[in-house]
């Protein structure tokens, strides 16, 4: 009888370790879709978003739950309603990119033709890129702090000129001299000319 005991103590203790164990895996789960539909969907998520897809959190992989909300009707249709937009889409949503290639687009569109399902091709797109697919749900950053003035501070007011006046002179900047650059070349001295020379003849009469 007190082997059953023990026996059954031991695999209440293993259940209570397995219940613990599978727990919500992901933290607040309701952060993590509202930060998907910001992302994605450009809105808050509503009440019944939230009540379907946290739920979902914790039953599926990350990356398929993502892939899902991704191939909505309503992220289809705010990307043109067509394959490419689609593409393109995804590029700018999760990688950042928007000046994609052509061959790209090409790539991945036609991969969506021959599969037929946007759910697979954002499983495999996602896969492809190696993403951080929890980073993708983070809040976006505070933008940076900016000290305020201190109290009483004002900014010193411009004064314009008033109208009809002349111009302000330029400021005078002596050229830089460098060690490279040439002196200026004096002008030789040059004596003054002698002063002329007067000659004085006398005449005597015979």
């Amino acid at each position: 009888m007190k082997r059953l005991l023990t026996i059954a103590a031991t695999l209440a203790t293993l259940g209570a370790g397995t219940v613990e164990a599978h727990g919500p895996p992901h933290g607040n789960g309701r952060a993590i879709v509202d930060g998907w539909y910001h992302r994605f969907l450009g809105r808050c998520v509503d009440e019944a978003g939230a009540c379907y897809w946290v739920p979902q959190l914790n039953r599926k992989p990350v990356e398929v739950v993502l892939a899902q909300l991704v191939a909505s009707q309503e992220y289809y249709h705010r990307n043109g309603c067509s394959p490419e937009g689609f593409v393109r889409g995804l590029f700018r949503d999760v990688l950042g990119r928007i000046d994609v290639c052509e061959r790209d687009v090409h790539y991945w569109t036609c991969k969506l033709q021959r599969c037929g399902c946007r759910e697979t091709l954002v499983r495999e797109f996602l896969c492809a890129v190696r993403v951080d697919v929890l980073a993708l749900g983070a809040p976006p950053p505070p933008p940076a702090y900016a000290p305020a003035p201190p109290p009483g501070y004002a900014p010193a007011p411009t004064i314009a000129p008033p109208l009809g006046a002349p111009p302000a002179p330029p400021v005078f900047a002596p050229p830089v001299r460098t060690m490279f650059a040439p002196l200026p070349v004096r002008a030789q001295y040059a004596p003054p000319p002698p002063p002329p020379t007067f000659q004085l003849r006398l005449r005597f009469g015979r």
